[in-house]
């Protein structure tokens, strides 16, 4: 008999061995806020303040529209009993303006001017989240996907700031036309439709909800 040959017996193979760099999974980029202790700094700071801020605006809006549909219903029931007034007697109705009714249309005024420091506010912290979305674009030039927190790139923030700003500055507009039309209104549709466009505020549109839901989800004040 010859020799006995010698085998030699397969290495196990592991599954390092198989892997191919071609089917890596896909890695994202850590956001800033990610694992980080502490508080937050510069453009994830402004975000993040910038959130509640647009909340808490929000929600002192609301308030004021709450007690301005008030003045405003008073300042229909007042004018929709001289227009009554004046087709039971054929004639147009003396004193369509009594001191009451003055007094209340007062009273919306200032409360409007209450509503223009809330949207002046609102229209601040969009400028605020263009020049965020600016200067993070400017640092980090190689990045088209700058994201500060979870999802939301810095753009993101931006548009969403601006719509919501720009829903109130409209709605803000249409309540001082009804603030300066109503009490000269002189007949029930025309008085009827100021109340009612009033208390539904067709400018802010019913995503903007939404929209601040997501937003404070997105910078952690929610979850």
């Amino acid at each position: 008999m010859g020799p006995k040959v010698k085998t030699k017996t397969p290495t196990k193979q592991t599954t390092n061995s198989f892997y191919d760099e071609s089917f890596s999974p896909i890695k994202f980029k850590e956001s800033p806020i990610q694992n980080r202790q502490g508080n937050l700094t510069g453009s994830a700071r402004k975000l993040k303040d910038g959130a509640a801020d647009l909340h808490n605006l929000t929600q002192k809006w609301q308030v004021l529209n709450v007690d301005g549909a008030n003045i405003v219903s008073e300042i229909a029931n007042i004018k929709l009993e001289k227009i009554l007034g004046q087709d039971e007697e054929g004639e147009k109705a003396r004193d369509m303006l009594p001191e009451s009714l003055l007094q209340l249309c007062e009273k919306l005024e200032n409360l409007l001017k209450r509503m223009e420091k809330i949207r002046d506010r609102l229209c601040g912290l969009s400028e605020m989240s263009k020049g965020v979305s600016q200067l993070e674009h400017h640092s980090n030039h190689d990045d088209d996907e700058i994201i500060l927190f979870q999802t939301w790139n810095v753009d993101r923030f931006a548009t969403v700031f601006t719509e919501i700003s720009e829903m109130y500055s409209k709605e803000l507009k249409l309540k001082q036309c009804i603030s300066e039309n109503i009490c000269h209104g002189n007949d029930r549709q025309t008085i009827m439709f100021y109340n009612a466009a009033w208390v539904h505020e067709p400018y802010i549109e019913s995503n903007m909800k939404l929209l601040l839901e997501s937003m404070l989800v997105e910078t952690k004040h929610k979850t």
